[in-house]
């Protein structure tokens, strides 16, 4: 999935950025992908997408963020009604 770019600060970074999952059809493993998007056009002037797929590096401080946010929100997710009921402020 894919979603719009909000970090863009120049026409080198991607429009489009996002994972791809893809399961081994032998092993039925689960691997992880980056993906950028770049809008383009044709020779033609007819618009295309065109993009990169690269193995992420899960030892970056993005990475490391992120999976302590996935973590955050399993938690919350996985709360009782009574549980979220105590969360609240009032």
């Amino acid at each position: 999935m894919v979603f719009k770019n909000r970090r863009k600060m120049n026409d080198k970074h991607p429009d489009m950025t996002g994972e791809l999952l893809c399961e081994c059809q032998h092993c039925h493993k689960t691997n992880e992908f980056d993906v950028s998007i770049w809008g383009a056009t044709t020779k033609t002037d007819k618009p295309m997408l065109k993009g990169t797929v690269r193995v992420p590096d899960f030892e970056s401080e993005y990475y490391k963020k992120k999976k302590l946010a996935d973590l955050k929100a399993l938690e919350e997710y996985r709360k009782t009604p009574e549980e979220k009921e105590k969360d609240l402020p009032f």
